[in-house]
């Protein structure tokens, strides 16, 4: 027998390019060891489609050193970002963010943007793709995994955490970023 379907009771955020675009930050660390953002990218992008680390970026791309990290800005939040996390709470649905990021993320996070729990991978001592990382935020969220909605970009955090109801009425209006639902039809694409 199919369970009936339940509204989502948290969602759970991941940090770039959900977010945060991390375009500018990336940019200059690219700009650090000299490299065209053309080229750093692509490199990324490769990464990333290899579910690798970002950290990959460096040994492929041959750096002498380590990079400088580069703080994030307020003018880095998508603009629906923010009215999106707030829309959310207005309904009465727990909202995270948890993310693969350095702690110095998470304090930047909490100084901009209202949710219940922020977690990074740092303080936190797992990443995704582990298991552990998913226990954490399903703690974290204080609701069972099939009432947790995720905006992660890997198929690993959304099987961890699966769906109900995709856009459930908590989600379908807020969902920010260049992923969103809406992103795509403004785009003139389906999603």
């Amino acid at each position: 027998m199919r369970r009936p379907a339940t509204l989502v009771k948290a969602v759970v955020f991941d940090f770039g390019y959900t977010l945060i675009s991390e375009d500018r930050v990336w940019g200059a660390i690219a700009a650090q060891h000299g490299w065209p953002m053309s080229v750093f990218f692509a490199t990324l992008g490769t990464v990333i489609e290899r579910r690798g680390h970002h950290r990959d970026v460096f040994e492929l791309l041959g750096a002498a050193k380590p990079y400088e990290p580069v703080a994030f800005e307020p003018r880095d939040f998508y603009k629906d970002a923010l009215p999106s996390v707030r829309a959310l709470k207005g309904r009465s649905c727990v909202v995270g963010i948890a993310g693969n990021m350095r702690a110095e993320i998470e304090r930047f996070l909490s100084r901009h943007v209202d949710v219940d729990f922020i977690a990074s991978s740092e303080r936190w001592g797992v990443e995704k793709p582990d298991p552990d990382f998913f226990a954490r935020i399903v703690a974290a969220a204080k609701a069972p995994p099939e009432d947790i909605a995720t905006s992660a970009t890997g198929s690993t955090m959304t099987s961890c955490l699966p769906r109900r109801r995709e856009c459930s009425p908590c989600i379908s209006s807020a969902a920010p970023g260049p992923r969103s639902s809406r992103a795509g039809r403004r785009r003139g694409r389906r999603r």
